[in-house]
């Protein structure tokens, strides 16, 4: 949180004022989710508990950093989630879900493109996946003018973690 989140801060304003090429960014990116996922790895998985959570990144999102941070955290709580990683169409959400029978599911959203709309992207999400709880994160929670009911709308750090402490 105090090296990891400005440093990527630092390279989106870089990129975007074009002082840092992809291939930079991509590989900063790429040593970062390394970390992430052997540190996920490496902590012990607690077993015969019911899945709580579903992690995913909707289709055409592929950045999955802010997701994997979120892997890692639930997991240091020992809050059972699975993530299903990036570009998951939400039918494919609907089917593991209605299997699994989560208490939430959790979104990460850094760049969708000017065509996506975080409302009606939560508004489809709540007919697909009515009972449990959304949470939605990243940079398009800005767009979020009115969630649906049951959903949790983390814009801070300090809040997803207050989100956690209530599982």
């Amino acid at each position: 949180e105090k090296v990891i989140f400005p440093l990527m801060e630092k390279i989106g304003m870089l990129w975007l004022t074009n002082r840092l090429f992809a291939s930079q960014e991509h590989l900063i990116s790429n040593i970062i989710r390394q970390k992430l996922i052997k540190a996920i790895d490496e902590i012990p998985t607690e077993t015969k508990k019911a899945v709580k959570g579903l992690l995913f990144l909707p289709e055409g999102e592929f950045h999955e950093l802010g997701l994997l941070y979120a892997h890692y955290l639930f997991k240091t709580k020992k809050i059972a989630a699975i993530s299903l990683g990036a570009n998951l169409p939400i039918y494919d959400l609907t089917l593991i879900t209605d299997s699994v029978e989560p208490f939430f599911v959790f979104t990460h959203i850094t760049a969708m493109g000017t065509q996506f709309d975080a409302n009606d992207f939560l508004k489809e999400l709540r007919v697909c996946v009515p009972k449990p709880t959304i949470v939605i994160s990243g940079n398009v929670v800005s767009q979020i003018e009115r969630a649906p009911e049951n959903t949790v709308v983390i814009r801070s750090i300090q809040q997803f973690v207050e989100f956690i402490s209530t599982l």
